[in-house]
């Protein structure tokens, strides 16, 4: 049965075609705002930075808009973190740590009714760093049973850092940042063990780069 979900990615082509529905959905629900909004303190950023920046919003499950996962553009994480600072504005004012306010900031407070699925992290983590991390976002299935449907995914933003023969590898999105591993596959397995599998459950893998998700105005 492992081998009939594996073809079933293949031949239907799915994650082929996820980045067409990426930018279908921006287009019909967030186009106005792409080109209202340049949040610039989103880009060229380090990965502890981007980590930090993340823990200010809170999961949301996809709804019906956001039917076949499809990802928020990264303005719309921007604008949505903007919104969330603006609410939390008394408690970083009266931060009792002030090299580090955004400690005491709740968490989803201010933030636009919607989704905010692993997808949606993985994407903004990715547009903001820095290009020197050749970030991607990375989509990962997994088998949880016999049956056709028993699967499911998680996506998150993978990097690297330093050069390809000498690199360490990390990533981020609504899980905590992990970094320092060897490889891609240290990557993927790490993944799976968090969700109590291994490879020989893994169903389908595949690397996007953030602009071929984005709907592109700027």
């Amino acid at each position: 049965m492992l081998k009939l979900k594996r073809a079933w990615f293949v031949v239907t082509g799915w994650l082929a075609l996820w980045p067409l529905w990426c930018k279908v959905y921006q287009w019909i629900w967030e186009r106005d705002l792409v080109k209202q909004y340049d949040i610039a303190f989103w880009r060229h950023m380090k990965p502890a930075e981007v980590a930090n920046n993340l823990l200010i919003f809170k999961w949301q499950p996809d709804g019906w808009r956001e039917a076949w996962d499809a990802a928020h553009h990264p303005e719309w994480v921007g604008h949505a973190g903007s919104l969330i600072v603006d609410a939390n504005s008394y408690a970083i004012k009266h931060a009792s740590d002030p090299d580090n306010p955004f400690a005491s900031m709740t968490p989803g407070i201010g933030q636009p009714k919607g989704s905010m699925d692993c997808e949606d992290f993985a994407l903004a983590a990715a547009w903001a760093l820095k290009p020197e991390y050749d970030a991607r976002v990375l989509c990962i299935f997994w088998s949880t049973g016999w049956w056709p449907w028993k699967t499911m995914g998680h996506a998150v933003c993978i990097y690297r850092t330093g050069e390809l023969w000498n690199a360490s590898w990390g990533y981020l999105g609504n899980w905590p940042h992990v970094s320092g591993l060897g490889d891609v596959f240290d990557v993927e397995e790490d993944i799976l063990k968090k969700v109590g599998r291994t490879r020989s459950d893994l169903v389908a893998t595949r690397f996007y780069r953030p602009e071929d998700l984005m709907l592109r105005y700027l």
